[in-house]
């Protein structure tokens, strides 16, 4: 019966979670890079959303590389982004990882200088988000060209991926909230309120999902 079971899946165990940890990692970094293009006082947002996206997201891709056959050739992902969504999904992570690492220096010391630039922040925080999306729905992207699993190749999945991040990223920061900085509190109403929205428009696009 246990090996029946196993059969039904797709995927071990460190794919699944680096399915989560990524969607709950760039879903974070987007709604912390919304909130400090339109609530700029709300500083804790994008800072969490900072503290939350790249470790997460690091941390499943360094499950994607435990997962590898042939861990010596990994450096292959990147050999074929013109026609590969696996190499473009590497670009794509390698790039987000390495922006929330680096908004993550500019708060310690010696580069705290870098906190009087927010021309740098500005730009640094809006390519943030857009590859905090990119992290989210590649995945839909990539299982869109399974044509050998019909259920899983259709245009509609990313936009399901993306709101599912989202959903979690906003979850994970109100537990971060609850658990880190009282300061963060008076945010947390507006973070429910923006996730109940992002269940319902999740719910729609899971119905037309599976209707489809």
């Amino acid at each position: 019966m246990e090996d029946k079971f196993k059969n039904h899946f797709v995927f071990g165990w460190k794919i699944i979670a680096y399915l989560f940890l990524a969607g709950v990692g760039g879903g974070a970094a987007v709604v912390g890079a919304a909130f400090q293009l339109i609530h700029p006082e709300a500083e804790i947002i994008p800072r969490s959303g900072v503290i939350l996206g790249a470790p997460l997201v690091l941390f499943g891709s360094l499950l994607l590389f435990f997962d590898l056959g042939r861990r010596a050739v990994a450096f292959r992902a990147f050999s074929r982004p013109h026609r590969s969504w696996i190499s473009r999904g590497t670009f794509v992570l390698t790039t987000f990882i390495i922006l929330g690492a680096i908004q993550f220096g500019t708060w310690i010391w010696p580069f705290q200088g870098l906190k009087d630039c927010p021309s740098l922040h500005h730009l640094l925080n809006i390519l943030y988000g857009i590859f905090g999306i990119l992290t989210v729905i590649y995945t839909g992207f990539l299982f869109d060209t399974t044509r050998s699993i019909p259920f899983w190749s259709t245009p509609i999945l990313p936009l399901l991926f993306l709101a599912s991040g989202v959903s979690t990223g906003i979850f994970a920061l109100i537990i971060l909230l609850l658990i880190s900085e009282a300061s963060g509190i008076q945010w947390i109403g507006l973070l429910g309120q923006l996730d109940a929205f992002i269940l319902i428009f999740e719910g729609m696009v899971l119905f037309f999902y599976l209707h489809g």
